[in-house]
């Protein structure tokens, strides 16, 4: 809304016109953002005015049909981890101590955002009707998650039988579950997490192929894993924090977001790319 208002040079909605959303399209276009990128500011627009025309607020909704069409979907910008990336990853770790040594097993074997992992709490490890969880369900303390973030992850056997679950044993009172990445003035951990996990990834492992992305080629791989082992599409989303609603039935029940048993019948299948430590 700031771009289209210095592109029109009015904070008025009554004067934004066709040709001004021309004129902001194309000029969006020459500075080199994607049809894609610019579509996307077209549509978020359009729905902003067609809700005030839809209320009597404007007579007519200059985006309507102006969003500009992508020539091709071109190649994915991310790649998933392949099981040779995995590997080396996750022997990498093993040499490590603190975050490290648990972060990127931790993104290999939940295909959790990276601040989501950065940001958890010790009290978020937990049994759950006999399953270790990684709780993802809001708290008091934790009330604002999205939707689509809200779940229960079970640990993948290959993490219990690293010994994760004796790092967290060891961790002093209800503090964070990686106390040592650095706290930033709000309290979360996520920049400083995300800067040293590039550096350590592209630097220490190595792997510096771009569209290999430090954190969510992971998210990338486990969508994989899952397609391979045939699992359940709602399953699949209960574990990755996807959100996608597929018919009115979706809605009801507690769903495999809440039931870690069943999700661990899923998890478990998805083969370690490395052998259990002896």
């Amino acid at each position: 809304m700031r771009l289209l208002r210095d592109a029109v040079g009015a904070d008025d909605a009554r004067k934004v016109t066709k040709d001004a959303v021309v004129a902001f399209k194309t000029a969006r276009l020459a500075a080199g953002l994607n049809a894609g990128t610019v579509a996307d500011n077209i549509l978020g627009a359009g729905s902003v005015f067609g809700w005030a025309v839809r209320n009597g607020l404007l007579p007519s909704n200059p985006f309507a049909e102006m969003a500009p069409r992508p020539t091709g979907r071109g190649e994915a910008p991310r790649d998933g981890y392949d099981d040779d990336d995995a590997r080396r990853v996750l022997e990498a770790s093993r040499k490590e101590a603190g975050w490290l040594r648990w972060f990127p097993w931790l993104l290999c074997f939940t295909g959790m955002r990276l601040n989501e992992a950065a940001d958890m709490r010790r009290r978020d490890i937990r049994e759950e009707s006999g399953v270790w969880i990684f709780d993802l369900v809001p708290t008091a303390a934790r009330a604002g998650k999205n939707r689509s973030f809200q779940r229960m992850i079970p640990l993948h056997p290959a993490l219990v039988a690293e010994g994760f679950l004796e790092y967290v044993a060891k961790l002093p009172g209800d503090g964070p579950l990686f106390p040592d990445i650095h706290a930033a003035p709000n309290g979360s951990r996520t920049p400083a997490a995300t800067a040293a996990h590039r550096l350590w990834l592209r630097g220490t492992v190595g792997i510096a192929d771009p569209r290999k992305a430090p954190a969510h080629s992971w998210r990338h791989r486990m969508e994989d894993e899952l397609r391979k082992i045939g699992a359940n599409p709602e399953a699949a989303d209960a574990i990755t924090g996807h959100e996608n609603p597929r018919n009115a039935g979706a809605g009801y029940g507690r769903g495999f977001r809440r039931l870690p048993a069943e999700t661990l019948k899923v998890i478990e299948r998805i083969p370690s790319p490395l052998p259990r430590p002896t």
